[in-house]
């Protein structure tokens, strides 16, 4: 099982100081900590595509890992601070729906980050990755367990990637999110089309029909859009060397439908 790994996942950027005052003070507890950093590149408050990028990314890790994650819009308001064991894996960060996606479906326990005297203080009323998360998830790397950090909590807030649907015969997603290369991820998945094969379909999104379904980006010419099953097992809308969020107009936190049409158009 491994031990002492730390992964980070914020909004924060990397133009300010904010991720390494966070690893700082983790440090300070346990110098021999390592750290992955899973992104820091979020659109800022997008929770919604924080959890997706975190449920994805941790299962790729050993058991024994923290996972931090700051996503907090509500940062200094009722919203809890939570650790969250499942599988062998810790999760920390707010209680906002960010962690839920993660261990869905799976047993876990959590308690509420309440232990004020393992907190950096003071405490900021805007900066709890730092001084209450950072502490706690330090603690949990080093192997102490979540009574050390914290209180049996029975709740966590949940979130769910909206689902599918169907309307009129004719299959109904949305855009979760864009990654570097501007490819638009949806929550559609083989398991709503009943299907993989991809070339009896044809996407609509926007006013734009899609007819050319991939199995690589390259198998398109430079320049053409084009859908493909992604490596999450998500449908993605791509343009091969290019940006499919651009050509789209695709902006974080807004609403981008996706339909699928079967058959010929």
């Amino acid at each position: 099982m491994m031990r002492g790994l730390v992964t980070l996942l914020t909004d924060f950027g990397a133009a300010d100081s904010y991720v390494a005052e966070m690893k700082g003070v983790m440090l300070g507890l346990d110098p021999t900590i390592r750290f992955v950093d899973i992104t820091h590149s979020l659109a800022g408050q997008d929770v919604m595509a924080g959890a997706w990028v975190l449920s994805h990314a941790v299962w790729a890790f050993p058991e024994g890992c923290v996972h931090l994650a700051v996503v907090d819009p509500g940062v200094g308001t009722q919203r809890k601070p939570v650790a969250i064991e499942c599988d062998g894996h810790y999760f920390v960060g707010p209680d906002n729906g960010l962690l839920f996606p993660a261990v869905e479906g799976r047993a876990w326990k959590a308690v509420e980050l309440n232990r004020a005297d393992i907190h950096r203080h003071p405490v900021s009323s805007t900066f709890h990755g730092r001084d209450i998360f950072s502490p706690a998830a330090a603690r949990l790397a080093m192997g102490q367990g979540l009574d050390a950090v914290g209180s049996p909590l029975q709740k966590i807030a949940e979130i769910t990637f909206p689902r599918v649907k169907n309307e009129q015969g004719n299959l109904t997603g949305i855009v979760i999110k864009a990654d570097h290369f501007g490819n638009l991820i949806t929550n559609i998945t083989p398991a709503d089309l009943g299907l993989t094969d991809l070339s009896m379909l044809s996407v609509s999104i926007g006013n734009v029909v899609l007819k050319k379904g991939s199995r690589a980006y390259g198998e398109m010419t430079a320049g053409e859009a084009l859908f493909l099953w992604g490596s999450h097992g998500r449908l993605e809308i791509a343009v091969n060397r290019g940006s499919a969020a651009a050509r789209f107009g695709y902006k974080p936190g807004v609403r981008m439908i996706v339909k699928i049409l079967f058959g010929a158009t």
